[in-house]
Order: structure tokens, then C-alpha cells, then sequence
């Protein structure tokens, strides 16, 4: 049974990853195989399989046919509906996902637009902003777009988080006579009740752990600060704060005694009862409102997805193999979400389950399970093998995998998700009833997440950032680390079980493959620009690209990812071409997560205002000439050339240019024409230029037609927004460019680029969004 129920999910799983779906007419193609399986037992598993993959492409079909019709993209449309989970505010914005009742042209209001998306996430930039609330219904006039994400190696994929949430259109709100409340949230509607638990914790209590009391009670982790979110990430505690199979557990199980204790008294004043009926729905109902608080996140319906199928199976009172009943919470979870695959909490979630179930089912011992010293060595030994069992998980997802983790949760665990959420969740049901019990018990909760932020920075202090190393496993060494895992996962007693240490050992520190002599990368950043250049043994960042908001910047969330899915955590050289928050954005997210060396920037003052350490900065204008390896690296001398052009910032940038075995590679930041010609004519650029990022992202300000003929590159590459309101790159500058023969690329319809150099040759240039495609990209 379990190897049919896995087939069945690798087919699920497995569409995932197809560049295209195939017609929906083929899947009857199925009906052949569904009567040779009959006849011939060995095809059965395939017959699981091609049924799993069925699945998923009408998934699939699904999906795509809720996602906004080109034809309506940058079109005014007027549309009203419910505004569902918590809206999101800061100093610019709210931001909020609306479900949709009806949609039509602004220009013509009476016909209704068929097959429109029936989620839609908008920002609101109101110069009087109104507070919108979860559960009330509107109506706007609105911009939409299609979904669409950033495509980089060991990059988050937005565009998939969003239409997993059934999010077919993004866009804006525009001030119109057509905006309007219609009507107040419904008094059953859940996430209303929602906003009434954030108003009232808010309002309640103003300690800097409020952000962490928001997300254990309500799954709203939008005010938590950079700085708490990556102490939690350096001491892999990160887990508690998102409500999911732990907390959600935990409170089923509390849930099973408290109804078992009602079936009880049910007994002994009416008639016979099997107490565990109660017990069950006990179980199921706290699991239900505590998911429910959470805004039934994808985590929480995986928890209760596993939780009913427990359940159902201890109902039917059957004996069944603990891995048939974690086959079928996997079967269940893959076919209500199947793109699973894309959550890294579905990898560690099942994966915990999968070690804990391999190394404790049937090997309980003869311990007292009640004894206090049984359920320390339990614990102990839990996160010993959930820390094994997910190094190469964690490894692999995240290239990165906290040292401190299994010290920091032998705390962290039975404090928050016995504690600190049941003290907060009594907190709140009696806050109505009695809100002085209701303080003091928000008071103990708050109290013990001050005792584990304590914790946790006790530890950060003794070991520093240096247990939290960057891990890079391929080839040979991926296999010898998996033989390590195993073998130190298996049973006490074993011979050979502690040969996992060395073989483990082994594979951290086997020597990665040698990079080519050059690489250069071009992120894909949006409006903005970050490029990665790297030699053998050096590693270089021009500019860091933007910063969205307080909670996103380019820096942290694109830039150090790709590095460390590189095996990166040390970068010699970070160049900062110009304050523009397009190039800049990032530099506080690439210093507090990397080891920088060096800062050279074209305007220090401004780049200095974004760094808090002692890491040195100079000024590029004037900086001399260095080599790596075969590479050398020049700046080309601009600064008495901007001193009489406009005091326009883009014209302090940073012009690089690389040189490698005849190849010349230039990176002119945002200067602006006046400066390009003024280049050209004093003969500091040289001609016929391999590889050009264009200036100023390809606007017509820039890339003069001097310039162009000039460099005559073979390549150009333009670091531009999708849709770009800025219309980058502009027409006549793709023209010119054209012009002198020169192949273009984009990051907006490319993804990352990256350009490798191997004994002077340049290798086939990748194009992230046609190297991995998927089936939703454009």
C-alpha cells in the first residue's frame, strides 16, 4: 500500500516541474493502462503514478485559468468583493487580497468581465488612507497585472506562492468616485474575528514581543522586525513562529484529554459513552479554531489534513502500519496543494515526521513514559535526530543549517507550544470576560518570550554567527553525506553507526568544483541592477539592488541566496555604483548576512549611512587597478568628467570594466549621455566591448548613439522591471543597440543571466527562466 500511495504522490509532485502541461484530452490516454494494470499486477505502480500526475495537470489547467487575461493587464477595471486575510500597512501603502463578486470595464459599467480571477492582491497608496478591514466588502477602480516573480538560482518563487493562494491578478488601487465601502463584515466571517484579536492584542500590550505574540495567535507575522526574524533564523527557532503541525498538535492533543474528560462525565451521569468519540472531536475542534485564528494557511492545512487522518484511523479501530498512515497524510496533503513541493515547511514538516517515525516507532523501550528523566532523554534525543535527520534538508533548501538549533529548541519548544500559545490562546478566548485574567495571562506569555529572546541571544553571544555555516553539498559529497545521515540515524547497538561523524565530516569539507576562470551573473532584481562576478577564488558584488519596503530589499532576499546556494559566505569586493535606492537598496541586507571585505562606492557618504560594522569603504573615482587570478578589474576615470556634467547622482557612478583573455566586459551604472560621450572622446572606453549592462537600465537618457557605435558589444544586457513603468529599455535604445548587431537580453524576460567564461570562450549564456522552466512562467 505505501509504495502505490508514494507513487501516487511523485506523480502529483512530479508535474511541478514540467515546462508546459499537456492538453487536457490526453489524460485519456490513461484509460489503456488502467486496464493493463488490471491485468498485470507490475503496472499498477505506474498506473499510481500517471493517476498523481493526472491529478496535477488539471491542478494545473486550474491554476492557470484563473490567472488574469492579458487583455485585461494596465486596463481600468472596477471591481468589488471581500477583502480576505489581515490587510498589511506601512507609511506608504496597504496591501490586501480581495475575493472577487463581480468585475467590469470603468469605461463601461452595465457587462460584467467572464473568467476573472477570483482573488486579486491590490495596494492601496491613498493620500488620506481609509483602514481597510478583513471581512468588509469594497468597491475600487484598479490596475492589475499578471503574477509574476523574480527568477534566480536559489531564489524564492513568488509567482507560484501566489497562485497557490488562488491570487490570479496584482495591481493597484486608483482614486476614482467608484471607491466605496458597501458593506461591514459579515458576523460569522473569520477573518473579521481575526482583526478583532490583532486590534485587541495591539492595543493591549506595547512590548517588543508583541510582534511574536501577533504570529503565535494569529499567524500575522507582518510586524516582525529584521533583527527578530534573523535571531530566530541564526538559533533555528525560526519554526515556532508560523502556526503549524507543532502548535496545531499540541493543542489537538489538548484537545483529545479535555473532550476524553467530558466523555468521562458524560458516563457518569447519563449512559455509556466511549470517551475516545469526545476525545476525538475535541481534538478536531481545537485544531479547527487554532487553524481557523491562522487564516487556514497552507501549514495549518497540512496539520489538519494529517490530524483527521489519524483520527479516522484510530476511529475505524483497524490496525494500520504507521508508514500506511503517514503515506496517506502525504497523499492528502499533495492532493489538496499540489505544488507542494514548492514550500520548503512540506519538506521539513514530513521530513521530521519521516526520522522521528524511523528512529522511534517500535522502539519505545521499557522506560516509565512518566517519569521526568524518560521525557528529558525523549526530548533530548528528538532534536538529536531531528537535527540529523534535516541537516541534508536544510542543507539543500536553505545552504545553510544552525549549529545551535537543537540546543536553542530543547527550550524553545516546550516553552513556546506548551506554554507561551496556551497561556496566549486562554488570553485571549476570556479577554471579553475578564480583562484584568485576560492581561495577566498576556503578561505570562510575554514574559516567557522575554526569557526565550534572552535565551536565544545568550547563545548567539557565546557562538556567534560562526555555527550557522554555509553549506554547498553536489556530486560525490551529497553522496557521502546521505550515507552519514543514515548511518548515524540508525538504531543503538549497530556496528559502523558512528562511522556517520567522519563520513559526514567528510563530505562538508570536500573541496566544491572548481568555478570557470570568469562568471558573471545578472540577478533578476526588477528595477534595479545586482551583479555577481566571480573568479576561482574571489567574489565580487556590483550593486545590490532595490528595496521594496521595510520588509523586502533585494540585498537579503535575491543576492545572498544565490551566494550561498553558490557555497558563498564571503565576498571580497561590494561595489555600490550610486546611492539610487535601485542600486543601494540592498547593502543592508548583503552586510548582515555575508562577510564583506571591502566597500568601494561611487558616493561613500550615502553608503556609509547604510552600514553599522568597521568594514572598510573607499571611493572608486581614483581607485587603482587590481587583478584576480587572470581577471582585471579597472574603474574607468570619471570623476573629472561628472564635475561638469549635471549634478545628477546617476553620474557619480561606478564605471567597471573587467578585462579577461581579450574579453572586456563594462558595467557603466546610471551615467547618463553626457558622460558616455565624454568617455568616449577622451578615450578611456575601449572598443568593440564583449558584454555591455546598459546604462540607466536602457533609458533614453543614456546609451547615446556615440556610445553604442563605439563599444559595439556582442552582447548588451538590460536590468529592467517587468513592465517597467519607467518604460526600460527604451525602444530607441534597444534599436541602437540592434543597430551594431548586438544580441540583447532582459532580466524581466530572462530571469538571472549568467555569462561563463571557460579558456577565453564564452559558454552558452543561461537564462534562468528558460534553463529551469515552468509550466506558469510567461
Amino acid at each position: 500500500m505505501p509504495v502505490y500511495l508514494l507513487a501516487l504522490v511523485g506523480g502529483v509532485l512530479s508535474v511541478g516541474f514540467l515546462p508546459r502541461l499537456p492538453p487536457l484530452p490526453w489524460l485519456f490516454l490513461i484509460l489503456p493502462l488502467v486496464l493493463v494494470a488490471l491485468r498485470f499486477s507490475t503496472f499498477r505502480v505506474i498506473l499510481a503514478v500517471a493517476l498523481g500526475g493526472a491529478w496535477g495537470v488539471i491542478y494545473g489547467h486550474g491554476i492557470l485559468a484563473n490567472q488574469l487575461s492579458e487583455d485585461l493587464v494596465s486596463r481600468d477595471v472596477v471591481v468589488s468583493g471581500r477583502v480576505v486575510d489581515l490587510p498589511v500597512s506601512d507609511d506608504r501603502r496597504q496591501r490586501f487580497i480581495l475575493n472577487v463578486d463581480t468585475a467590469h470595464f470603468a469605461d463601461d459599467i452595465h457587462s460584467d468581465i467572464e473568467n476573472f480571477p477570483r482573488n486579486i492582491q491590490l495596494s492601496w497608496y491613498a493620500k488620506e488612507p481609509v483602514a481597510v478591514r478583513s471581512g468588509e466588502r469594497w468597491q475600487w477602480q484598479v490596475r492589475l497585472k499578471r503574477p509574476r516573480g523574480f527568477v534566480n538560482p536559489g531564489g524564492f518563487d513568488y509567482q507560484v506562492w501566489l497562485m497557490r493562494r488562488g491570487i490570479g491578478g496584482v495591481g493597484y488601487v486608483r482614486e476614482s468616485d467608484f471607491t466605496q465601502r458597501l458593506a461591514p463584515p459579515d458576523s460569522w466571517d473569520i477573518g473579521a474575528r481575526r482583526q478583532d484579536l490583532r486590534d485587541w492584542l495591539l492595543m493591549s500590550s506595547d512590548s517588543p514581543q508583541r510582534a511574536v505574540l501577533l504570529a503565535l495567535l494569529i499567524g500575522d507575522r507582518s510586524m516582525m522586525d529584521a533583527e527578530q526574524w534573523r535571531q530566530m533564523q541564526l538559533t533555528g527557532v525560526n519554526h515556532l513562529v508560523a502556526i503549524s503541525g507543532l502548535h496545531v498538535g499540541f493543542l489537538a492533543v489538548v484537545g483529545f484529554f479535555l473532550g476524553s474528560l467530558v466523555g468521562r462525565c458524560i458516563n457518569l451521569v447519563y449512559h455509556p459513552c466511549p470517551a475516545f468519540v469526545p476525545g476525538y472531536l475535541g481534538a478536531m475542534a481545537l485544531a479547527l479554531i487554532y487553524s481557523a485564528l491562522a487564516g487556514f494557511t497552507l501549514p495549518t492545512q497540512r496539520a489538519l489534513i494529517m490530524i483527521l487522518l489519524v483520527q479516522l484511523v484510530f476511529l475505524w479501530r483497524r490496525s494500520y502500519r504507521i508508514s500506511h498512515v503517514f503515506s496517506l497524510a502525504l497523499l492528502g496533503v499533495v492532493i489538496s496543494d499540489p505544488l507542494a513541493a514548492y514550500d520548503m515547511g512540506f519538506w521539513l514538516s514530513f521530513g521530521a515526521v519521516a526520522v522521528l517515525l524511523f528512529c522511534f516507532a517500535g522502539r519505545t523501550g521499557r522506560q516509565d513514559a512518566a517519569s521526568f528523566i524518560a521525557w528529558a532523554k525523549g526530548l533530548i534525543r528528538s532534536q538529536w535526530v531531528i537535527f540529523i535527520g534535516l541537516f541534508l534538508p536544510l542543507g539543500i533548501l536553505l545552504n545553510s543549517v544552525s549549529l545551535l538549533a537543537p540546543v536553542a529548541n530543547l527550550i524553545a519548544i516546550p516553552l513556546v507550544t506548551t506554554a507561551v500559545v496556551p497561556t496566549l490562546l486562554l488570553a485571549a478566548v476570556v479577554h471579553n470576560v475578564s480583562p484584568a485574567l485576560s492581561q495577566l495571562l498576556l503578561y505570562v506569555a510575554d514574559y516567557g518570550l522575554r526569557g526565550l529572546d534572552k535565551w536565544l541571544q545568550t547563545l548567539l553571544d557565546i557562538a556567534g554567527t560562526r555555527l550557522n555555516p554555509v553549506i554547498s553539498l553536489d556530486g560525490w559529497a551529497l553522496v557521502i553525506a546521505i550515507i552519514g545521515v543514515v548511518l548515524l540515524l540508525l538504531p543503538r547497538g549497530i556496528a559502523g553507526r558512528w562511522l556517520g561523524f567522519p563520513a559526514l565530516l567528510t563530505a562538508l569539507i570536500l573541496p566544491i568544483k572548481t568555478p570557470p576562470p570568469l562568471t558573471v551573473t545578472v540577478l533578476d532584481v526588477g528595477q534595479g541592477l545586482a551583479v555577481v562576478v566571480e573568479t576561482p577564488d574571489r567574489r565580487l558584488i556590483y550593486d545590490a539592488g532595490p528595496a521594496y519596503s521595510d520588509k523586502f530589499e533585494a540585498g537579503g532576499a535575491i543576492v545572498v541566496p544565490y551566494l550561498r546556494q553558490r557555497g558563498i559566505s564571503q565576498v571580497d569586493k561590494l561595489i555600490v555604483s550610486h546611492h539610487d535606492m535601485d542600486h543601494s537598496g540592498g547593502v543592508q541586507g548583503i552586510m548582515k548576512n555575508l562577510a564583506i571585505q571591502e566597500v568601494v562606492a561611487g558616493e561613500p557618504i550615502k553608503a556609509k549611512a547604510l552600514l553599522n560594522n568597521h568594514v572598510p569603504i573607499h571611493n572608486c573615482h581614483g581607485y587603482e587597478n587590481w587583478q584576480w587570478n587572470q581577471v582585471r578589474f579597472s574603474f574607468l576615470p570619471t570623476a573629472e568628467i561628472f564635475r561638469g556634467a549635471s549634478g545628477n547622482a546617476n553620474n557619480h557612478s561606478c564605471v567597471l570594466l573587467i578585462e579577461y583573455a581579450g574579453q572586456r566586459i563594462l558595467f557603466p551604472g546610471d551615467i547618463e549621455g553626457r558622460v558616455e560621450n565624454q568617455l568616449v572622446n577622451h578615450g578611456h572606453l575601449p572598443e568593440a566591448l564583449t558584454l555591455v549592462v546598459a546604462s540607466h537600465h536602457g533609458s533614453r537618457s543614456s546609451s547615446t548613439s556615440l556610445f553604442v557605435r563605439h563599444a559595439r558589444p556582442k552582447f548588451v544586457v538590460y536590468s529592467a522591471g517587468y513592465r517597467s513603468q519607467h518604460g526600460h529599455p527604451h525602444k530607441e535604445v534597444v534599436a541602437r543597440y540592434a543597430a551594431q548587431g548586438s544580441r540583447a537580453f532582459n532580466t524581466a524576460e530572462g530571469g538571472a543571466l549568467v555569462f561563463s567564461w571557460h579558456e577565453g570562450m564564452l559558454q552558452p549564456v543561461r537564462q534562468q527562466r528558460r534553463y529551469q522552466p515552468r509550466y506558469w512562467f510567461d
